[in-house]
């Protein structure tokens, strides 16, 4: 059975009739009868406990993204990655959902994760850019699959310079790979940021903002 819409401003732990648990944020001053941006985060890696999704907006996205006043929604992963058809057919459902349920402006959806989330984020924008606005890649390896796609959504990828998981110039090259092609790409290294270093990528989201917003706005 379905659960029926959070209706009031704040954090809701939520979880559809398929089984998918979310955490959703309906930002302060929410009205149903106002239109929202949405902001969708793909968490990363670890054991997946429930509403695992809800670490990744209070470390990164909700302080990183607030000022945009939008809904933010972060799944849980069921599938053991993003960048899989299971993942990306329950985030698809998911995003249906929510666009029924909320006030949501369709075309002002921006996706975002971290790490594995990072990656999900190159591989769900590139094989579903009708569904997203601007794609924010961060701490992560570029999926193949970016490299063939017809891109016509902006990316801005944040990346630690000191990352120790998914070493920078490995991203770096395959972000040229993709200039290379005439595709348009913001790449913004962290200076001295490692890996586990979240609160850098909340404050680096902040400075992403205006450009976001202005690129809603058209």
């Amino acid at each position: 059975m379905q659960e029926p819409a959070a209706t009031e401003a704040g954090w809701h732990k939520l979880t559809t009739a398929a089984g998918t648990r979310y955490t959703l944020v309906l930002p302060a001053g929410y009205q149903p009868n106002q239109t929202y941006p949405l902001v969708l985060a793909l968490h990363y890696g670890g054991p997946v406990t429930p509403w695992y999704g809800a670490g990744l907006l209070e470390k990164i996205v909700e302080p990183g993204l607030r000022a945009l006043d939008a809904i933010m929604v972060a799944p849980d992963c069921a599938h053991g990655g993003w960048d899989n058809k299971a993942g990306e057919a329950e985030v698809l459902a998911l995003l249906d959902l929510l666009l029924a349920q909320y006030p949501i402006e369709p075309e002002k959806t921006i996706l975002t994760g971290y790490s594995m989330g990072g990656k999900g984020t190159w591989y769900l924008a590139a094989r579903q850019q009708e569904r997203f606005a601007v794609a924010i890649p961060m701490a992560s390896r570029p999926m193949p699959v970016a490299l063939t796609a017809a891109w016509h959504i902006p990316i801005y990828a944040l990346h630690g310079e000191q990352d120790e998981l998914f070493p920078l110039a490995a991203t770096a090259a395959f972000i040229e790979d993709l200039r290379a092609q005439g595709i348009t790409v913001q790449f913004d290294v962290l200076p001295g940021v490692s890996h586990h270093e979240l609160a850098d990528f909340a404050g680096a989201l902040q400075g992403l903002v205006p450009v976001i917003a202005g690129h809603l706005s058209r």
